[in-house]
């Protein structure tokens, strides 16, 4: 939908000038509002979860799911934090080895005796896992996730029953090229209740329910931003825990977050505004009418006065919103009312998009939200029918 768009009209109203017989007259002027429409099926969600896709499959460690049974567009997202198997060997009661985990700082004399400071099994601060949201949270500006669940999974060996986890939730951002981890949240002495995911039956059927895994998972309370988010996490046993060799039976450990997410938004601000990805329809990255360069002459300029372009959704989420269509020295406003987004350049516009200063005229859009609206992507988020109305005058002086 960029020049071709505009091509279709000019070739709609050409015929008009040629259909009628007429005395050779001395000027001819052509006036109306022909217009059409024509059904054409474009998925807008695939454009936002298209960028959402490529930022998760290069991620070893997160698998991802869309959620087939959902009204709202939504994924469930696993997070493999740590897994590991283990063994203990005994060689002789008098050597015993301990298994061989990052971080774990106590030996063999603290086996069968009461701690008497923390003793770290297992630590990831430099083995942080991240949840890339940066990608779709570009597109954006002033809103939060709404109506999402994230769950912690810990399971494994007998060893787990006398531990506790630390979760360190960092918010990633660059700034002049350099990456800033800020603390958003610490979750200390969380209780293990030895759960696992069903990852395995995920990853062979898919997700198949309508709402979160109800099955054990831990209520982890992680916030999710539109930045990336790096998870890291400390097993530890506390002060005061007897640890005994029996506690370290063949096993493994394993953590795990689960998060479900649905594409629901909430405007923290008045003019929270969600753009489109680049490339989508009425993006353009050479002037939308044609022009070679500032002030070339234009026959679709010259006819139309006005214009009028309808978007029609087949479910809407951004009724209640405006509509702002934006390129060089121009900008179009228009109210969201129906499952119909109406771009209207009006003649006020084309006198803009006309003046040499404004070249090119390459428009993209955004829709802007009042504070605390929301925004709710539907799981078949299509467009279904274009329709275009042209205000057009056009003159042919004849010279003796």
């Amino acid at each position: 939908m960029r020049k071709s768009s505009f091509l279709l009209i000019l070739s709609f109203v050409l015929p008009c000038f040629f259909s009628c017989d007429f005395a050779i007259p001395t000027a001819i002027e052509i006036t109306g509002t022909p217009s059409f429409r024509f059904a054409e099926t474009v998925n807008v969600g695939k454009m936002f979860t298209d960028l959402f896709d490529e930022s998760m499959t290069d991620n070893e460690k997160i698998s991802f799911f869309p959620c087939k049974k959902t009204e709202t567009l939504t994924y469930l997202i696993h997070m493999d934090l740590f897994s590991e198997k283990f063994d203990v060997e005994e060689d002789d009661p008098n050597n015993i080895k301990l298994p061989d985990f990052p971080g774990i700082e106590f030996d063999t004399s603290h086996l069968g005796i009461k701690l008497d400071e923390d003793k770290t099994l297992i630590d990831s601060s430099k083995d942080r896992v991240v949840l890339p949201l940066s990608e779709i949270g570009s597109l954006l500006k002033d809103f939060s996730f709404s109506e999402y669940k994230t769950l912690l999974y810990i399971s494994g060996s007998e060893i787990l029953k006398k531990a506790k986890i630390d979760i360190n939730i960092e918010k990633v951002e660059i700034e002049n090229g350099i990456e800033k981890n800020i603390l958003v949240k610490m979750e200390k002495n969380v209780d293990i209740n030895n759960k696992p995911s069903k990852i395995d039956k995920w990853e062979k059927e898919g997700y198949n329910d309508k709402s979160y895994p109800d099955d054990g998972g831990i209520d982890a309370e992680i916030p999710i931003t539109n930045k990336d988010i790096a998870v890291s996490f400390k097993v530890y046993f506390p002060k005061g825990e007897t640890i005994m060799l029996d506690d370290f039976q063949d096993g493994n450990i394993k953590l795990e977050i689960v998060v479900w997410l649905p594409f629901v938004f909430t405007a923290k601000e008045d003019g929270a505004e969600i753009k489109f990805p680049e490339d989508s329809f009425l993006s353009s990255e050479d002037d939308l009418f044609g022009r070679d360069e500032p002030g070339a002459d234009s026959k679709i300029i010259d006819i139309i006065e006005s214009l009028s372009v309808d978007i029609k959704f087949q479910k809407n989420p951004f009724v209640g919103a405006e509509l702002i269509v934006f390129s060089k020295g121009v900008t179009i406003k228009n109210p969201v009312s129906s499952n119909t987004l109406s771009f209207k350049v009006k003649e006020e516009h084309m006198e803009q998009i006309n003046d040499p200063a404004n070249y090119p005229f390459t428009p993209n859009i955004k829709i802007s939200f009042k504070k605390d609206d929301k925004l709710i992507f539907p799981r078949v988020f299509n467009v279904v029918e274009f329709g275009f109305k042209a205000k057009i005058r056009y003159r042919i002086d004849f010279q003796e």
